[in-house]
Formats: C-alpha cells, sequence, structure tokens
C-alpha cells in the first residue's frame, strides 16, 4: 500500500454578514430667532463753555557765547620690546606593541529537532446564530400644520393732498419776468393768473408772453401748491398662519433577532511531530597576536625669543573753543487758544449686543523690552529768563444726566425636532460553501517479482 494525497471537495456551514438598511428616530435642537425688547439707562454730558484770564509765566531762550575749556586725548605709538615663550614641535619615533584579532573558521557538529507535518480529522463544535423576526409596538411622534388666527395692529396713512401758497419767487409777485412766470400763470385765456381789466394783463398776452402795462403787480393772484398731509391710522388686522402641532401614534415594526446553535463538524488538523537530526555548522572565531610597529610623535619644546610690538598711549592737552549757550529773557504777551467743551444731546443709535463664550486658545504676541546702554551726546547750554503774559482760557464745564432708552436684542431660543435617520446593519446569515480538503488515501500498488521478460508477451514458464 502507497499513500497518496487525493483533492475532496466537502460542503463546510459558515456565517456570512449582509447590510440590512433601517430607520430610527432622532431629535436634534434647532435654533428660532427671537426680538426680545431690553431698556437700559446712560449717563450723558453736556459740555457748556466757559472762559477766564489767568497769567502765567513764560521763559523764553537767550543764547550767548561762553568760553569753555575742555581737555582731549591725543594717541600717540610707542615701540617697546618684550621676551615671549614659543613651543617648537620636534618630531621623534617611538615603538609601539599593539595587538591584532586574525579571524579563522572551525566546523562543529550539533543535533537539532526538525518538525514533521502529520495530518488528522478532529471533531470541533462550533456556534452559529440563527436570524428570525419578531413583531413589536412602538409610539413615533408625528407633526402636523394646523391654521391659527391672529390679530396685529396695522399703521395706515390715510392722508389728503392740499392746496398751499407757494413761495414767493424773487423779483416781485409775479416772479419779475412777466405773466411767463408761475404766479402769473403763463399766457393762457387771459393770462391765468392775473386778473382782466385790473391793469395787470390787457384781454391776452403779448408776443413776447409778458404783461403789457407795469401796474400788473397789485394785481397778480398768489401761485398755489399740492401738499401732501400725511394721517397715520393705526387698525387691527387678523391674519392666519400655519403651526406644527406634535401628536403620539402608536405603529408596529418587525425586528429581526437571532439565536445561538450549536454545531459539529469534521476540521482537518496539522500536527507537527519533533524528529531529531544531526548536522553540521562553521563558527567564526578569532585568536589575539602581539605585533610591534613604529609610531612618530611630536614633542612641543620651549624657546625663549625677542619682539616688538607697538602701544596706544595717550596725553593731556589743554585747548579753548567757543561754545553758544542760551539764556532766556522774560517777556509779557498775550495769545488765544481753544478749549473744547462738550454739551449733552440726547441722541438714539442701535446697539449691537454680542455674548462670548470663553476658550483658551495659544497665541504669540511681542513684548517691548528695554536693555541700558550707556551713549554720548552734546547738550547745549540754555539759560531761561521768567516773563510774565496775560492770556483768556476757554473751558468746557460737564453736567451729567441720567437717560433711559428701548433697544431690541436677538435671542436664539432652542426647539428640539425629532427625524428618522437611516443607517446600516449588519444581519449574520448561514452560508453552506464547498470547500476543497486533500485526503491521504493508501493506493495499492504491484511490484514485480522474478526475471522479467522483456521479449515475451505470453510465456508459461514465467508464468507471464
Amino acid at each position: 500500500m502507497v499513500p497518496n494525497y487525493v483533492t475532496e471537495t466537502r460542503q463546510v456551514s459558515t456565517v456570512e454578514y449582509r447590510n440590512e438598511e433601517r430607520q430610527r428616530e432622532v431629535t436634534f435642537c434647532e435654533q428660532i430667532p427671537e426680538t426680545v425688547q431690553r431698556t437700559r439707562t446712560f449717563t450723558v454730558y453736556e459740555m457748556q463753555p466757559q472762559s477766564r484770564l489767568e497769567t502765567f509765566t513764560v521763559c523764553k531762550p537767550v543764547t550767548k557765547e561762553v568760553s569753555q575749556s575742555y581737555t582731549v586725548c591725543i594717541p600717540y605709538t610707542e615701540t617697546r620690546s618684550a621676551t615671549r615663550t614659543v613651543m617648537r614641535p620636534v618630531s621623534r619615533e617611538v615603538p609601539q606593541t599593539y595587538t591584532v584579532c586574525v579571524p579563522y573558521t572551525e566546523t562543529r557538529s550539533a543535533t537539532r529537532m526538525v518538525s514533521r507535518p502529520v495530518w488528522k480529522d478532529v471533531s470541533q463544535p462550533y456556534t452559529v446564530s440563527v436570524p428570525y423576526t419578531e413583531n413589536r409596538t412602538g409610539t413615533r411622534t408625528e407633526c402636523k400644520v394646523v391654521p391659527v388666527s391672529h390679530t396685529r395692529t396695522v399703521c395706515i396713512d390715510q392722508g389728503r393732498w392740499e392746496e398751499r401758497p407757494a413761495p414767493a419767487a424773487a423779483g416781485g409777485p409775479c416772479g419779475g419776468a412777466g405773466c411767463g412766470v408761475v404766479p402769473c400763470g403763463g399766457c393762457t385765456n387771459g393770462c391765468g393768473g392775473c386778473a382782466v381789466g385790473t391793469g395787470g394783463c390787457a384781454g391776452g398776452c403779448a408776443p413776447c408772453g409778458g404783461c403789457t402795462t407795469a401796474a400788473y403787480a397789485p394785481s397778480c393772484a398768489l401761485a398755489t401748491c399740492r401738499v401732501w398731509v400725511a394721517n397715520l391710522v393705526q387698525k387691527p388686522e387678523t391674519y392666519t398662519c400655519n403651526e406644527i402641532q406634535q401628536e403620539q401614534v402608536p405603529y408596529t415594526y418587525q425586528v429581526t433577532l437571532c439565536r445561538q446553535e450549536t454545531r459539529t463538524r469534521s476540521v482537518p488538523v496539522c500536527e507537527m511531530v519533533p524528529t531529531p537530526e544531526t548536522y553540521q555548522y562553521n563558527v567564526a572565531l578569532t585568536r589575539n597576536e602581539t605585533q610591534t610597529r613604529n609610531v612618530t610623535v611630536s614633542e612641543m619644546v620651549p624657546s625663549l625669543e625677542s619682539y616688538q610690538y607697538a602701544v596706544n598711549l595717550t596725553r593731556n592737552e589743554t585747548r579753548t573753543r567757543t561754545v553758544p549757550v542760551c539764556e532766556m529773557v522774560p517777556k509779557q504777551e498775550t495769545y488765544q487758544y481753544n478749549v473744547a467743551l462738550t454739551r449733552n444731546e440726547t441722541r438714539t443709535r442701535n446697539v449691537t449686543v454680542c455674548e462670548t463664550v470663553p476658550s483658551q486658545e495659544t497665541y504669540q504676541y511681542n513684548v517691548g523690552l528695554t536693555r541700558n546702554e550707556t551713549r554720548t551726546r552734546t547738550v547745549p547750554v540754555c539759560e531761561y529768563v521768567n516773563e510774565q503774559q496775560t492770556r483768556t482760557v476757554n473751558f468746557m464745564v460737564s453736567a451729567p444726566r441720567q437717560k433711559t432708552e428701548t433697544y431690541s436684542e436677538m435671542v436664539c431660543r432652542i426647539v428640539p425636532r425629532k427625524q428618522m435617520q437611516k443607517y446600516t446593519v449588519c444581519v449574520p446569515v448561514s452560508v453552506t460553501k464547498s470547500v476543497p480538503v486533500q485526503v491521504c488515501k493508501m493506493v495499492p500498488q504491484k511490484v514485480p517479482v522474478g526475471p522479467s521478460c522483456p521479449t515475451c508477451t505470453v510465456c508459461a514458464s514465467c508464468g507471464g
């Protein structure tokens, strides 16, 4: 019998997962802006101008030439001699002993364990999740749109047109240009605005469009214009808007559940059987050897030598220079200056209120630091002389006053909303698959015994 590996197909039950889409109810918050009327009190300062006469002292600079002595250091160079020690290198040969590792190879024998595979079938229990469906009852919230009536106040302008006298133009009642101006109405049917037969326009106008006599001024009528007079009336008005109302509604839904079942299957298991065997391997080793070599060593030998160097020195000299000196001479003079004063006015403004939320963050900023540094500067000498002067000072006196105003602020109100959301669930499914498995079977094999007869097909003596 000879072992022979054959590939067979076997049925194996496995668990696979498929995606299934479901729905669930999710609650989220929605912000609804609202306008809120608030009142605040603040202080307003009214500035009132005032003036007074005051006397002050002014220092006027007076510059004069003053002789001043100062000391100047003049540098000069001097050559001196000194002695210093210089290190000069001297080389010589010195024998040195060192150790060298010489590599060599050595063959050794050892025994190791070799694992050989052995296949056998083992019964193995496993757990399978079997899905089943179950009906359940729940409650969900539904939103309905319901019309609701509200009342609001509407402002309506119920004004009217009125005839009012127009302002007179420059040059007289008729505008200074005859009947062609607006107060006289032009040359239409008796000059329009001027009365016929009263010395204004005579039975029609002249071809130039003006009045024919100079006595028209007292008889021209005043011109009028139409003016809209507003009359604001507030009336109540009823309007309908849709509001959303929530309602709890029961419903039935299906839930897929899984229960565990234990099953048994035959699984081929490969076991590794350790077997000792002998093998040879090479080992790289080293041995120490002592050798000698010549090394050049450099030594520094001190020696004395002379050298010259330059030295900068200074000597003091006295000199004379002319320095401008400023003296201040007092003098009386009058001048005017402006003083900013304030007065209280009542105004209305819209203020945006911002609510801040504290949060921690990292930022970089520049810091102005100072360091001490010594510098030299030249300062002119100036003498000041006091002088009395008179001036008128205007100043403002502020008086505080409390003021209250009403402003609108936008506030966000949080309202919870519910919404259906879809999500995906992995559902286990039992599937049977065909798996190729190698099986070792013993197969009989014919083995020839005795001498062979290759030249004959049938031989009674050899039993072929």
